[in-house]
């Protein structure tokens, strides 16, 4: 533990968080501290992790657990003309704090803001004052102005076509300049890209963006007739904006229980912990071994016997196993997306032995979320939200036909 900052003089703070463990210089916990208690800090000290603390007589009282009563920890703020607007892009979400350091709130991923000014901290880091007087981290927040569209994914496709009926809203790369696009416009695609959200984008010219979502991936016909979709709107969570290699059923899962209004305070790294893990690592029983890595010998993913105990804990689940066209499509007219098992990106099964049976390498979940006469859409943690043919969908899927409907 190092000490980092000294005040002038002592500095009055009040506990606001009932998290208040103190702890000496060797991490121990020494004591606690009751919400609202004030104590006395001379200074702030930061650990090998570069977490802050609260120097107090009593011991290290971590600084996220409580705020100043006089001091004013931002200052010198400048106000800006016009007031901007700003998105967070940070993806565990953002606090927003008081002036005196008091935490009021977390805004999550995408949360809309305007920014009248900025200053900054006791250390000099700069952050963003909001319409509503409350501070943000200015890192974790994206400025209208700035670049949106700035990730490079490998091209995996060379054209697509406009599927969605009203056509498809292109921006260039700062989100600007929108530009309507005709339905069944056919397109080549020269990068797929993302968006410092987590959202991907299909670059159709030098500076011409198309949100993913409103185009055919993986196999074009010759000819698309003008489709009639019915479409669910789900979100779309980014495993690997999340830096979570494994994680594509718990994502799946997360974005059909959001869609219902069920955990909707819960972050993806938050469910993510509370997957259940499988000693013997068969995926069958848990996860079989961990979201963040790959280990020889293991395979990365949980199955629908452990997923269905699992996602039970927070509303119904139907095991559609067996399900074919029809079953499918009823799941989404009864208003409800479907977790499916498929293979990445949708190629031919690659099938390898495992002590528990046949498991296909190439494992991967999407949330299946809308239909049209020739088409499926899905939301995918890998490659977001797209259309593609019904054929193509089926030829992954009917490998092992598992799926999962959720109430």
């Amino acid at each position: 533990m190092k000490t980092i900052y000294h005040f002038n003089e002592a500095q009055p703070i009040i506990v606001s968080s009932h998290s208040g463990g103190l702890i000496n210089d060797q991490r121990q916990v020494i004591g606690t501290c009751d919400l609202g208690q004030h104590l006395t800090t001379s200074a702030l000290a930061q650990d090998k992790q570069k977490q802050l603390y609260f120097v107090t007589a009593q011991g290290l009282l971590a600084f996220s657990a409580a705020y100043f009563v006089k001091l004013h920890y931002f200052s010198n703020l400048q106000l800006n003309t016009p007031i901007k607007w700003g998105k967070v892009k940070k993806h565990h979400g953002t606090g927003s704090y008081s002036t005196k350091h008091q935490f009021l709130y977390k805004l999550p991923l995408e949360h809309a803001c305007q920014i009248v000014g900025q200053g900054e901290d006791i250390f000099h880091h700069t952050w963003l004052r909001t319409i509503t007087g409350n501070w943000l981290k200015k890192s974790d927040l994206w400025l209208d102005g700035q670049p949106l569209i700035t990730q490079k994914h490998d091209l995996k496709q060379k054209e697509t076509i406009i599927v969605n009926p009203q056509g498809t809203i292109a921006v260039n790369s700062y989100g600007q300049k929108p530009q309507l696009i005709e339905a069944r416009r056919r397109l080549p695609v020269k990068a797929i890209m993302e968006d410092v959200f987590g959202n991907e984008y299909l670059q159709v010219a030098a500076n011409l963006f198309i949100p993913s979502t409103d185009c055919l991936l993986h196999s074009l016909p010759e000819h698309l007739p003008l489709q009639h979709p019915y479409q669910l709107t789900t979100e779309n969570i980014n495993q690997m904006f999340w830096q979570v290699q494994n994680g594509c059923e718990a994502a799946s899962l997360l974005m059909g229980l959001h869609y219902h209004h069920h955990l909707v305070n819960c972050d993806y790294q938050e469910f993510i912990n509370t997957m259940p893990l499988a000693a013997d690592y068969n995926p069958y029983h848990g996860f079989g071994g961990s979201p963040y890595e790959n280990v020889k010998g293991r395979f990365e993913a949980i199955f629908p016997p452990a997923l269905l105990a699992w996602g039970r804990n927070y509303t119904a689940l139907r095991d559609l196993n067996g399900a074919d066209t029809i079953e499918l499509i009823a799941a989404l007219k009864r208003g409800n997306p479907v977790l499916t098992y498929v293979t990445t990106n949708f190629t031919p099964p690659d099938p390898d032995n495992y002590p528990w049976g046949k498991t296909y390498k190439n494992n991967h979940a999407v949330l299946l979320d809308g239909f049209s006469e020739d088409l499926f859409h899905v939301s995918d943690p890998i490659d977001g939200h797209y259309w593609l043919n019904k054929a193509v969908f089926m030829q992954a899927y009917a490998v092992r036909k598992w799926a999962i409907e959720i109430e």
